[in-house]
C-alpha cells in the first residue's frame, strides 16, 4: 500500500489518485497494453483522478461511486476483458476509498446503499464491456491469450502468495478469517498476540462461543452488531480476560467482510495485534490525569494556570468558588491579572509587569507572597497568600501555575493574636505588681517594667540572669526553697517579706510563686508576682492602731462616765453639807477645798470625754482665720520669746462648724507640744487652707468622708518623733516627758476633738526633722447650729410638792438626789433599775415626773423605762441624766433627739432648777 498525505480538497484527491489508482492499474494491465495501451492507461489515470476529485467534492451519498463507471467504459478501447476488470476493480477501490476519505453527509444506511449500488453498476458495466470485448476477440486468439493469461496469473499469484506469507511472517500482527456463519476457519499463530492461544483454540468457533455468556456487553454489543451488519471495523480494542491457561491481555483487531464474484457474503477477514502495552500506558495516563483532576477538585486551595500572556489555561473548583464564579470553566481564557490582581494592597493600580505572579515564567523561578489583595467577581477584595511557579515543557517555560488561599480568617486570627499580645503586653507592663518568669535553672526569662520601679533593675539587665540578690541571705533562701517546692509539687507558694532594711523603694512585698506549665502539662519554670503591700501593711497598722484607740476611747469614756456619777454624788453632798454647816467658817473652808478638787476632777473627765469623743460641744459656724489669729496673739505671749510664730492663712478659707473653745484648746495643746519639742527655741508655723479630700485619701484614713475641709497645718522644727512614738502619739496618758511635766492627754484631746467634729488629724514626724500636725475640719453649712443653753441660775433654790420617781443604779448618787428633792418638798420614789421601777408605775400613787439615768443595768435602758411611763402617764414629765452629752447619746441610738437631759456632774441648784422648769412647762 502506498501512503500519502491527503488534505481533503481537490488537490489532495488528485494526488491520491495518481499515487494509488495509477500504479494499481499499471500493475494489472501494464504488460498487456501496447503503446496505445499506455495512452489508455494515462487517460484512465486522469479520469480516475477526476472522478475521485469529483466524488470527494460532492456530499457523501449524492453521487456515490457512479462517476467511476467512466473508468469501466474506458475498457471499450482496451484489447481485452482483463483491462475492463482492472478498470472495474480500480473503480471499486476508488469507490471504497471515496467513502473512507469523505466526511459523512447523509445517514449511514443511505451512504452504504448508494455505495453498494455504485459497485453493482460498476461491475455490471464491466461485465457488459467484457462481453463486448469477448465477442470482438477472435476465437483463435482466445485460447492463446487465455493460456498466456493463466500462466501469468499463476506466476503472479505464486509471487503474491510468497510475498504475502513473508509479510505475514514478518508482521507482529496475526490474521484471521471466518466463514459466512462467522466461525473462525483460518488463523495464523495467535502467539503473536502475546496471549499464547494456538490456532486450533479458535478453529470452528463463533465469536459468541468464544466470549461466553459473561462477556462485557458495553464493550462487545456494538461490535457484534457490526458483524451482524457486515460492517468493516478498524482497531477495535478489547480486553481478553484469559483462562486458566491463557493470560489476559488487551487486543486490537481490524476486519472487513469479503464476497465472491457474485457478491455473496463469504465471511470476514482481519488482523489483530497485542495492545496491552499501549492500553496500559493509556490507562496509566488516564489514571494519572484522574488523580491530578481529583486532587485539583478536592483541595480547598485555589489553583489556576496561565500561559505566557497571562490567560487562564485551567482552574480548579476552589478557585472558582473563592472568586465567586459558578464553575471553573468560566475562568478559562480570562486575563487573570486584570480579573483578580489589578490593585495593590494600598488600593493603587498594579501593572501586570509589577506582579510577582509573573516572575514565575519571566524569571523562571517561584515566588510566594503572603500579604496580597485579590478581587472577587462581585468587586469585593480579600486578603490572600499566593505562590507562583513556572510550568516547563522540554525545559521551556510555557506558563505558570498559581495557588492562593483566602487569608481573611487567618488575618482576623493574626489581628486577634496581635491584639491579645498587645493586651498581654499592656497587662504585663502596666500591672501594679512585678512579674518575673524563671526557667528550671532559675534564670530569668521575662520581667516587666514594674520590677524596675520596685527594685531599680532594668528588665534588659535581668533577662538570662539569676536573681540579683536584692532581699538578703535569709529571704533569698526562703525564695529558693519556695521555687523548689513549686517545681516539686506544682502548688502556689506565698511569702510576705519585710524589705525595710534593704533600703528599697518598696518596704513590704507579697511574693506569690506559681508553676509555669508547657502544653504537654510538664512544669517548665516558676513565675512570681511581687505585690507592693506597703500601703496594706500601713493600713493594717493604722487599723490596729484605730481599734486600739477605739478600745482605749471606750475604756476612758466609761471611766469618765462612772467618775462623773461619783463626782455628782460628791459635789451634791458637799453642796448639801455647805448649807447645813452655814456659819462654820472652818467647815466652809474645808468644803471649798473639796469643791475645788471636785471641779478639777470634772475638768479631768472632760478631757477624757474629749478623747472618747463624748464631751459636750457647742458647735457653731465660725471663721477659722479669725479664731486662729486671736489664738496666735495669745500664744505668742504664752509660749515665750524664744518661739517664733509664722502664719499663712488663705484669704478664701471656708467657714467651719466647730466649738470655738474646744478648737482654741486643741490649738493650745498643739502649740505646747511644739514648744516642748523645741527646748532651745525655734519656729512654729501655722498654715490654713482649703482642701478637697477625694475618695482615695478618705479610704486611707478611718472614719473620714470625702468632701470639703479646712486644713490647719501646725509645723515645728523640733526634735521629732521616732516611729514607735509616732504610733502611740494619740494614746491618752502616753508621754515621753518626765514625770510631772505632762499628763499625756494633750494630743489625745486633739484626736477626740477632730473625730467628734467630723474631721481628722494626721501627724507626720521623723527624728531630727520636726513634726507636722494636719487638723482637718469639715466645711460648715450656711445655717448656724447653736447648742441648748443650760438654765440660768436663780437667786433662790426652787421647791415643789409633786411626786418624782428617781431611777439611778449608783447608790450614793441616788441617795443624794432623793435627799435633795425631799428637802425641797417633793415626794420621792426610788429604784435602782427599770424592772424594779415598773411595779411602781402601776401603783396607786400618781407619779408626776420620771427622773432616770440613760444607761441602766438589768437589760432595760432609761428610754425603755420612759416608754413604759408614757403609756401609764401620757402627760407625765421625763428628765434624763447622763455623763455623756445628748448628741453622743442620740447618735448611738440610746436616746431620742429633743428630750430633756441633765448632764453629769451637776450641783444641787442645777438639779432643782431643771426639775422645777420641766414640771412647770
Amino acid at each position: 500500500m502506498c501512503g500519502c498525505w491527503i488534505d481533503g480538497g481537490p488537490s489532495g484527491s488528485f494526488r491520491l489518485c495518481i499515487g494509488l489508482a495509477g500504479p494499481v492499474m499499471q500493475h494489472i494491465i501494464g504488460k498487456t497494453f501496447s503503446t496505445s495501451g499506455r495512452a489508455v492507461l494515462l487517460i484512465g489515470c486522469m479520469l480516475a483522478a477526476a472522478a475521485l476529485a469529483f466524488d470527494l467534492w460532492l456530499p457523501l451519498g449524492v453521487a456515490g461511486g457512479l462517476p467511476y463507471v467512466v473508468l469501466v467504459l474506458l475498457g471499450l478501447w482496451s484489447s481485452g476483458p482483463r483491462t475492463v476488470i482492472a478498470l472495474a476493480a480500480a473503480g471499486s477501490l476508488l469507490t471504497v476509498l471515496g467513502y473512507i476519505l469523505s466526511d459523512p453527509g447523509s445517514p449511514t444506511w443511505v451512504v452504504l446503499t448508494n455505495r453498494g449500488l455504485a459497485l453493482f453498476v460498476i461491475w455490471s458495466s464491466a461485465m457488459l464491456v467484457a462481453l463486448q470485448k469477448q465477442q470482438q476477440n477472435a476465437l483463435i486468439r482466445a485460447r492463446s491469450e487465455h493460456d498466456a493469461e493463466m500462466a501469468s496469473s499463476a506466476r503472479d499469484l505464486a509471487d503474491s502468495e510468497r510475498r504475502f506469507r513473508e509479510f505475514v511472517e514478518l508482521s507482529s500482527d496475526w490474521t484471521w478469517e471466518t466463514d459466512a456463519d462467522l466461525r473462525f476457519i483460518k488463523s495464523t499463530d495467535n502467539d503473536k498476540s502475546g496471549i499464547g492461544v494456538p490456532p486450533d483454540y479458535t478453529h470452528g468457533k463463533t465469536l459468541r462461543e468464544l466470549l461466553g455468556d459473561d462477556y462485557d456487553h458495553d464493550a462487545w454489543d456494538g461490535q457484534l452488531q457490526n458483524f451482524q451488519d457486515r460492517k468493516s471495523f478498524r482497531n477495535f480494542t478489547y480486553f481478553w480476560p484469559g483462562t486458566d491457561i491463557y493470560k489476559a491481555s488487551w487486543l486490537s483487531t481490524s476486519g472487513q467482510p469479503y464476497y465472491d464474484d457474485d457478491g455473496k457474503f463469504l465471511g470476514y477477514r482481519g488482523t489483530g495485534r497485542d495492545a496491552s502495552e499501549g492500553e496500559r500506558a493509556q490507562l496509566a495516563l488516564e489514571t494519572s490525569e484522574a488523580q491530578v483532576r481529583l486532587l485539583l477538585d478536592s483541595t480547598g486551595e485555589a489553583i489556576y494556570g496561565i500561559d505566557l500572556e497571562g490567560y487562564c489555561t485551567f482552574a480548579n473548583p476552589a478557585c472558582a468558588r473563592i472568586l465567586g464564579y459558578d464553575n471553573a470553566d468560566a475562568l478559562l481564557g480570562q486575563q487573570m491579572h486584570e480579573l483578580i490582581h489589578h490593585t495593590k494592597t494600598d488600593g493603587t493600580p498594579q501593572a501586570n509587569k509589577d506582579s510577582k505572579i509573573y516572575q514565575a515564567f519571566r524569571r523562571g523561578e517561584g515566588t510566594n507572597v503572603d500579604d496580597e489583595v485579590l478581587w472577587r467577581r462581585d468587586g469585593t477584595a480579600f486578603p490572600a497568600e499566593y505562590s507562583s511557579f513556572p510550568i516547563l515543557r522540554d525545559a521551556t517555560v510555557i506558563g505558570a501555575v498559581v495557588t492562593f488561599v483566602d487569608t481573611t480568617e487567618k488575618q482576623d486570627v493574626r489581628e486577634a493574636l496581635a491584639a491579645s499580645e498587645e493586651r498581654f503586653r499592656s497587662l504585663l507592663e502596666f500591672a501594679p505588681f512585678a512579674i518575673v518568669l524563671q526557667d528550671l535553672d532559675a534564670r530569668i526569662q521575662l520581667v516587666n517594667s514594674t520590677y524596675e520601679n520596685f527594685f531599680g533593675y532594668p528588665p534588659d539587665q535581668l533577662i538570662g540572669s539569676v536573681s540579683p540578690g536584692l532581699f538578703g541571705a535569709a529571704l533569698e533562701e526562703r525564695l529558693i526553697a519556695a521555687d523548689r517546692q513549686v517545681i516539686k509539687t506544682g502548688e502556689v507558694v506565698e511569702i510576705d517579706a519585710d524589705l525595710i532594711e534593704q533600703n528599697l523603694p518598696v518596704k513590704f512585698v507579697r511574693i506569690t510563686k506559681f508553676p509555669v506549665f508547657q502544653s504537654s502539662g510538664e512544669i517548665s519554670g516558676v513565675g512570681s508576682f511581687v505585690l507592693d503591700i506597703s500601703a496594706l501593711k500601713m493600713a493594717e497598722e493604722r487599723l490596729i492602731q484605730t481599734h486600739k484607740m477605739e478600745a482605749i476611747s471606750q475604756l476612758t469614756g466609761g471611766i469618765a462616765h462612772d467618775f462623773n456619777n461619783l463626782l455628782t454624788a460628791v459635789m451634791g453632798n458637799l453642796d448639801l453639807l455647805r448649807d447645813h454647816l452655814e456659819g462654820d467658817d472652818l467647815a466652809q473652808k474645808y468644803l471649798a477645798t473639796a469643791f475645788r478638787a471636785s471641779e478639777h476632777g470634772a475638768k479631768l473627765t472632760d478631757r477624757l470625754l474629749a478623747y472618747a469623743r463624748r464631751q459636750a460641744l457647742t458647735s457653731e459656724v465660725v471663721e477659722i482665720n479669725q479664731i486662729a489669729d486671736e489664738f496666735t496673739r495669745l500664744a505668742s505671749r504664752t509660749l515665750g520669746e524664744d518661739i517664733r510664730i509664722e502664719t499663712q492663712f488663705a484669704d478664701d478659707t471656708w467657714p467651719v462648724m466647730t466649738d470655738p473653745g474646744q478648737f482654741e484648746n486643741a490649738m493650745l495643746n498643739l502649740a505646747l507640744n511644739a514648744r516642748g519639742a523645741m527646748p532651745e527655741g525655734g519656729l512654729l508655723r501655722i498654715e490654713i487652707s482649703n482642701q478637697v479630700l477625694d475618695k482615695t485619701f478618705a479610704a486611707q484614713h478611718e472614719d473620714l468622708d470625702p468632701g470639703d475641709y479646712v486644713m490647719i497645718n501646725v509645723i515645728d522644727e523640733g526634735e521629732g518623733m521616732s516611729p514607735e512614738t509616732l504610733i502611740r502619739a494619740f494614746e491618752p496618758f502616753f508621754t515621753t516627758k518626765k514625770v510631772g511635766e505632762g499628763s499625756g492627754l494633750g494630743l489625745s484631746m486633739v484626736f477626740g476633738f477632730a473625730k467628734q467634729t467630723g474631721g481628722h488629724v494626721v501627724i507626720q514626724s521623723e527624728r531630727e526633722a520636726g513634726t507636722r500636725v494636719q487638723l482637718y475640719l469639715p466645711r460648715a453649712s450656711k445655717e448656724a447650729i447653736v447648742a441648748k443653753s443650760r438654765p440660768a441660775a436663780a437667786s433662790a433654790i426652787p421647791k415643789g410638792m409633786e411626786t418624782v420617781l428617781v431611777v439611778e443604779d449608783q447608790d450614793d448618787l441616788r441617795s443624794f438626789v432623793i435627799n435633795l428633792l425631799s428637802r425641797l418638798g417633793y415626794r420621792t420614789l426610788e429604784a435602782e433599775d427599770g424592772p424594779t421601777a415598773l411595779p411602781m408605775l402601776n401603783g396607786d400613787e400618781r407619779i408626776d415626773m420620771l427622773l432616770t439615768d440613760v444607761v441602766l443595768p438589768a437589760g432595760m435602758s432609761g428610754a425603755d423605762l420612759a416608754s413604759e411611763y408614757r403609756q401609764r402617764y401620757p402627760n407625765g414629765k421625763v428628765l434624763y441624766t447622763s455623763g455623756y452629752p445628748g448628741d453622743v447619746l442620740s447618735k448611738s441610738g440610746r436616746l431620742p433627739e429633743g428630750v430633756d437631759l441633765l448632764r453629769k456632774p451637776y450641783q444641787a441648784m442645777e438639779l432643782a432648777q431643771t426639775v422645777r422648769l420641766i414640771l412647770d412647762n
